[in-house]
């Protein structure tokens, strides 16, 4: 998998719980809701958006082969980075022979998950619904056919 980034820059997180807080921001260079040509704008599924992500061309910005790549130039910008390791993935190792398989992380209080105690507020599990829902949209039919046995 490729990963191509306009650009790494430092900020304040604007939107969601954790507003204010200082983050590390890994802008792709590509939306799957808007081109970002306006010759395309009233067509496209969001038509407010204001951001610049076409090219990879801002700082800290091109395309990365690997994961690490992609975390070796946001540490190259002076960002720590880490992993997030998960057993995830139990469900879709079923399905990995025949079809790609991703996982869609809901945030969990406590980080606890798999467990009685596992609670989720309301809004992220409606913010995983919208991520799936945009996932089921834009699936392209046949993608991946090569891969059937």
């Amino acid at each position: 998998m490729t990963y191509r980034l306009k650009e790494i820059f430092y900020t304040l997180q604007g939107e969601g719980s954790h507003v204010g807080r200082p983050s590390v921001f890994a802008r792709f260079s590509s939306c799957n809701l808007w081109t970002g040509r306006e010759s395309e704008r009233r067509r496209a599924i969001c038509q407010f958006c204001d951001t610049d992500f076409v090219g990879s061309d801002g700082p800290g910005g091109g395309r990365f082969d690997t994961a690490d790549a992609l975390a070796d130039a946001i540490a190259a910008e002076g960002f720590a980075t880490f992993e997030l390791p998960s057993g995830a993935g139990h469900d879709g190792m079923a399905m990995v022979d025949i079809a790609d398989v991703a996982m869609i992380f809901i945030r969990c209080r406590g980080g606890i998950s798999h467990h009685p105690d596992e609670h989720v507020e309301l809004g992220d599990a409606d913010a995983g619904a919208r991520v799936l829902l945009r996932v089921i949209e834009n699936f392209r039919a046949g993608e991946g056919a090569d891969r059937v046995p």
